[in-house]
């Protein structure tokens, strides 16, 4: 009979008596003064960022304020705090986000989608290869992530993530580039407009990292925007939240039914054992 392994692999972390490890590095001795999204980085995957990286990161932290409780999942983050407590409610709107097509959880399935496309087209980013490529995975109907655009005719964080990239120089990366390639052809093709998350996981996949790491990257960008939404969602604490009003429902189910004790104390007689 083989005696069962209870130990439990890791090269995570491992906490010491004078300095403690992460992904390799000392914590006190290697990342002192080390940028968030470096620290970020380094959780990840052990690898550190280098200042022109974590300045893009920031770069898109900033495009990503977008904090209006009218936005889903945020409206979730809202109803939850609204009986008083914020974690719950950080915690809850997040447990939606892997099964929809937006937000965070959409970061690696696009990023997978270019991967995919530059397993096909390569290096070169002919533009006919591209086009080609485009046309029979619409034909196909499945969704082509990172474009369309809902309520508006462009996405401003795009526009602005795009201006501010090319000015700052960075546009000789692969996978920026093949958005600008794509760009182009999917206006032509179906009216297309590229939205925010064809570009960060673009530029997520510039940077290194791979499609789950860059959800969690995303992830850390927006969390400011729960974290505001549940702090003001529990001073609040809206009635109107809690309570559907009463017009607006009624029950169709039996009709309300007395316990036996209750029954016996509404008879006049006595109950006979």
């Amino acid at each position: 009979m083989t005696t069962p392994t209870l130990t439990l692999p890791t090269s995570v972390a491992r906490a010491g008596l004078h300095d403690h490890k992460l992904q390799g590095w000392n914590v006190f001795a290697d990342l002192d003064g080390e940028h968030h999204y470096s620290l970020l980085s380094i959780y990840l995957s052990g690898r550190k960022l280098d200042p022109q990286s974590c300045t893009i990161l920031d770069k898109i932290a900033q495009i990503c304020a977008v904090a209006d409780p009218r936005i889903w999942p945020l409206k979730v983050t809202r109803l939850i705090s609204a009986y008083g407590r914020y974690l719950p409610a950080i915690a809850a709107a997040q447990v939606f986000l892997p099964e929809v097509n937006l937000g965070p959880a959409v970061i690696a399935k696009t990023a997978s989608q270019f991967l995919q496309i530059q397993h096909t087209v390569g290096a070169s980013l002919d533009a006919a290869h591209i086009e080609r490529i485009l046309t029979e995975h619409l034909e196909t109907r499945t969704p082509l992530l990172g474009w369309g655009v809902p309520a508006r005719k462009f996405d401003e964080r795009y526009r602005e993530l795009k201006t501010w990239y090319q000015l700052h120089g960075y546009t000789d990366r692969y996978f920026w580039r093949l958005v600008l390639e794509m760009e182009p052809i999917l206006l032509h093709l179906k009216q297309l407009q590229p939205n925010i998350s064809a570009l960060i996981s673009a530029i997520l996949l510039d940077l290194d990292f791979s499609p789950d790491q860059a959800n969690i990257v995303m992830l850390s960008f927006l969390q400011n925007t729960f974290f505001t939404n549940a702090l003001e969602g529990a001073s609040q604490q809206p009635d109107f939240l809690r309570k559907l009003p009463a017009g607006t429902t009624h029950y169709r189910g039996s009709s309300p039914k007395l316990s036996p004790r209750k029954q016996s104390q509404s008879r006049t007689h006595p109950v006979l054992s």
